[in-house]
């Protein structure tokens, strides 16, 4: 299994049979034994981890959700897959990721919000009840749970379900990473991975079950039972023992076990595997009477039997009786043994009753007749078309296999779906179904050169303009039907709207009315990005509508409590300046509506006309004072700035204890200091914030001399932290040159480009002169307050913590600027306490240095202009980055702009973020915590 970023390419595909050529994003892959050769089953994953097989053959992932994108429409979450070869399992890009529900994706038997999966596995053993008997069991890092997908058979696949098997409890940190079946049937679950407690859990069951194997009637047999109900049989520790003694025992006993149909299923798919892996598979006659096998299990297992025996050209006749039985199960088996296929011959054999498979009343089995559409050559797709004519919903599913792996444009296919899609005696399944293919049809929606990356699931992968004519009619049709009643279509109806961008005026009537007080904001970024889609001129009345609706989704957002992370803003912004393009009145328009104001409105000050901008802050203050809640941001503080109204400026001064937002404040500040604020600015260079740094610096500058002990030591200590890269030379020098003209002293230190290096002699030399000069005064270390508080962990009454405080504290100390909201530059912190100790997470906030990740290591990068810029990376490629500071700001570093890149040994987050609080405060931050 390999996630998306682990550059699977066509180059992986090395052996002809491999289903998939052009792999896309993460892949399934299955080698030789001898590692000379691949193929690629599947494709589409975002970040899956591991895989595991059930009993009857199939396979089966855990897949991420992109937690950056949480609360936009695209959202998915981690998803349970039931893998099918040559399948695609949806995840495209960054602002594209398909649901489990469209027919061209592969079944999702659960789904489990939030979470990071890591091992998966298939119980394949007796100590734990029937219930768990081929169950599935997915690990969740970040929540710290166990999960588990019972598998029942329902049609061609399993039934949904899942729910959690296990969690951590209490303060024991719980972090799974991976799961597996010991040989007396237990569980091993080992945890661990960043920061987090490692060890092995061992899970046993409070009922011991029974083995299944029953005593033979001689040595020989009951050698057989044991290889057949060998628990686990592709762990490492069950292969040791049965593989030797099936090689003893021969392929005869196996073939005969195969057939018996009074041995138990489970026995009888074990002889069939067996023969395949070891014994060179099923011959002809002995998978000719298996088709006949009662059970469904069986026949299935002998579909893929024939299809591994010969993955080029697998027996014609068979796998045509195994599409044509009576069980989808079946079915869908047979026709996955198609899936490696290379002979002509056997397509042209099998034909009809793929073609037989496409009126199937098992989507799942269409779907799979649908997959093998890319296998084929014209001259056998059309074969199948004609077979298939006048059926219109199986026709509509041949041309989406059309294009499964070949995006193409079809009026005539587009056609059929429509018909489908407007039929009164189509189902709704069918419905949405046709609503879907027929986007497939117009060429799919996709990513553009040049094109937001908001727009990757609305607007088009390839031009219409080649279907123009024919479209226009189809369209009529459609936005006639909506809004259709059904929430689930409409949702598809309101993308092929995006993607067509009908000039009809009652149509954007309809989709402005659709977005009410009571629909949700994802589907109402949803809708806009259909609307943002038509170049019609607007009413004041519908300007005003859309503005209402833009402003709404951050209002919504907060009345239910959703979240957003770090790609809200991007997105949004590019959803605004698509609005603004077709309605220039929108940026005056916004700071006139009665709910203007929330911390996420400032998004939209970069289109509003400069004489606006004063009305703008009177909503931002006047929504800020009339909520206690209000969620301060930079953004808010330096719009803010820009009031000349004393009352504005006051209101900043008093944010200088709110973390999250006390480096804008200095900032702002800093540009406008007098005398007074000198302590302020002194404190400010403690920030791990250049930016307030050197604002600082350079405001101390401009004030009069001081003589203070506190002053002089902490321009020392400040220069003693400013050694990572050029710019940071640059302030040490600065606060130098302000320590040397405070206390009239030159002590040595070498200024300029050969003086960037640490020079601790030098900083040694000006600290025992201090001391000297100072005698009485001690500077407070952070080391000593962290300690402080470590020692304090066990006399602290944490029973008595209080959420709500903890949340105001969590905000006040700036922990949700970079945790888990729309500008996260930190890890979600949901499940925490699931995965670390409360010790071992203490220690990592009062020392944030103690274990990075390195995903939130700070990198400094230089340009060829001398510009250095420190910040985390959010995305490289071979061209170049993206770069965002601290204070949010993102730039865009091109690689041939580039002089240096260094990766910091220092966390963004700060250091003695407790120093000022109560035992009482860390029972509150703890209970908070724990509710996330």
């Amino acid at each position: 299994m390999a996630g998306n970023f682990a550059g699977v390419t066509p180059s992986y595909a090395t052996v002809p049979t491999s289903p998939i050529k052009k792999p896309v994003s993460g892949t399934l892959l299955r080698l030789k034994p001898d590692l000379s050769g691949g193929e690629i089953v599947s494709d589409g994953f975002r970040n899956a981890y591991d895989f595991t097989f059930n009993g009857t053959g199939d396979f089966f992932t855990y897949d991420s959700d992109d937690e950056r994108d949480i609360s936009l429409p695209w959202y998915l979450p981690t998803q349970v897959f039931h893998i099918l070869p040559l399948s695609n399992a949806g995840y495209v890009t960054v602002g594209l990721k398909r649901p489990g529900s469209y027919p061209d994706m592969p079944p999702v038997l659960a789904t489990f919000g939030r979470g990071s999966p890591t091992g998966v596995t298939c119980y394949q053993h007796h100590q734990f009840p029937q219930t768990y008997h081929g169950a599935l069991f997915m690990l969740d890092w970040t929540l710290g749970r166990v999960l588990t997908v019972p598998l029942v058979q329902e049609g061609a696949g399993w039934k949904k379900d899942g729910f959690v098997f296990a969690e951590g409890r209490d303060q024991f940190g719980f972090a799974p990473t991976d799961i597996e079946v010991a040989p007396d049937g237990s569980l091993f679950v080992s945890v661990g991975g960043r920061g987090t407690r490692g060890s092995v859990f061992r899970i046993v069951s409070d009922v011991l079950g029974t083995p299944p194997v029953a005593p033979g009637p001689d040595v020989s047999s009951q050698q057989l039972n044991a290889v057949l109900d060998a628990p686990q049989p592709n762990s490492s520790w069950s292969r040791a023992t049965w593989v030797p003694q099936a090689k003893s025992l021969g392929p005869d006993v196996f073939r005969e076990a195969a057939l018996t149909e009074t041995r138990r299923i489970a026995e009888r798919l074990r002889a069939i595997e067996i023969l395949v892996e070891m014994f060179g598979g099923l011959d002809i006659g002995t998978a000719s009477k298996l088709t006949l096998a009662r059970s469904n299990f069986v026949r299935a297992r002998t579909a893929w039997a024939v299809g591994r025996t010969r993955p080029d050209a697998p027996d014609a006749e068979i796998v045509r009786k195994l599409i044509t039985d009576r069980d989808p199960f079946v079915q869908r088996f047979a026709l996955e043994a198609l899936a490696s296929a290379t002979s002509n011959a056997t397509f042209v054999a099998t034909g009809p009753a793929i073609a037989a498979a496409f009126a199937s009343d098992d989507r799942t089995v269409r779907f799979s007749a649908a997959l093998l559409i890319s296998r084929m050559n014209d001259d056998q797709r059309n074969t199948i078309a004609k077979a298939l004519a006048g059926n219109s919903r199986a026709l509509m599913w041949l041309s989406m296999g059309r294009c499964l792996r070949a995006p193409l444009q079809s009026a005539s296919a587009a056609a059929v779906a429509t018909e489908v899609l407007l039929s009164l005696t189509s189902s709704s399944e069918d419905r949405y179904d046709a609503a879907r293919i027929l986007q497939m049809m117009l060429g799919d929606v996709g990513p553009a050169a040049g094109r937001p990356v908001m727009f990757d699931g609305y607007a088009p992968a390839i031009p219409l303009a080649s279907l123009e004519r024919e479209l226009n009619p189809i369209m009529t049709k459609v936005a006639a039907a909506f809004p259709s009643g059904d929430a689930h279509l409409d949702h598809e109806l309101i993308r092929l709207i995006a993607m067509t961008t009908p000039f009809n005026r009652d149509l954007f009537a309809r989709l402005l009315a659709s977005i009410t007080d009571s629909t949700l904001p994802a589907d109402d970024i949803h809708c806009l990005a259909a609307i943002s889609q038509f170049a019609i001129e607007r009413s004041y009345d519908e300007s005003m509508a859309t503005a209402t609706a833009l402003l709404g989704i951050d209002i919504k957002i907060r009345k239910y409590g959703l979240k957003q992370d770090t790609n809200w803003d991007d997105r949004i912004g590019e959803l605004y300046q698509a609005l603004c393009k077709v309605d220039p009145a929108m940026p005056t328009l916004l700071p006139e509506q009665p709910g203007f104001g929330e911390p996420g409105h400032v998004l939209f000050l970069s289109q509003v006309p400069q004489p606006t901008i004063p009305k703008a802050i009177e909503g931002l203050v006047k929504t800020l004072q009339s909520n206690p809640e209000f969620q301060w941001s930079n953004d808010v503080v330096f719009t803010i700035a820009e009031s000349t109204q004393p009352e504005h400026l006051a209101l900043l001064r008093a944010q200088l204890d709110n973390l999250s937002v006390r480096d804008a404040v200095l900032i702002t500040i800093a540009e406008k200091a007098t005398n007074e604020d000198r302590e302020i600015l002194l404190t400010g260079l403690e920030s791990p914030q250049l930016n307030a740094v050197e604002g600082c610096l350079k405001a101390l500058v401009k004030l009069p001399r001081s003589n203070a002990a506190a002053e002089q030591f902490q321009l020392l200590a400040a220069a003693r932290r400013l050694i990572n890269d050029k710019r940071e030379f640059q302030l040490r020098e600065i606060a130098m040159r302000l320590l040397q003209s405070n206390t009239s002293k030159s002590i040595q230190f070498e200024f300029g480009e050969s003086g960037y290096r640490q020079q601790p002699e030098s900083m040694q030399l000006w600290q025992t002169s201090l001391e000297a000069h100072y005698p009485d005064y001690r500077p407070p270390q952070a080391s000593d307050v962290a300690q402080t508080i470590l020692l304090s962990l066990d006399a602290v009454d944490w029973d008595a913590g209080n959420a709500d405080k903890g949340r105001r504290l969590f905000e006040r100390l700036a922990c949700a600027r970079c945790h888990g909201g729309r500008q996260a530059l930190g890890p979600d912190l949901k499940g925490v306490t699931k995965r670390f100790s409360r010790r071992d997470l203490f220690a990592s906030i009062v020392d944030p240095n103690r274990d990075i990740s390195p995903r939130y290591q700070t990198t400094s990068v230089e340009t060829k202009a001398g510009k250095v810029y420190t910040g985390l990376i959010v995305y490289e490629s071979v061209d170049g980055l993206l770069l965002r500071d601290a204070e949010h700001k993102t730039y865009r570093i091109e690689a041939s702009d580039m002089e240096l890149k260094v990766l910091q040994r220092n966390s963004l987050m700060p250091a003695g973020l407790l120093k000022d609080t109560q035992p009482s405060d860390l029972a509150d931050l703890d209970k908070y915590l724990k509710g996330l």
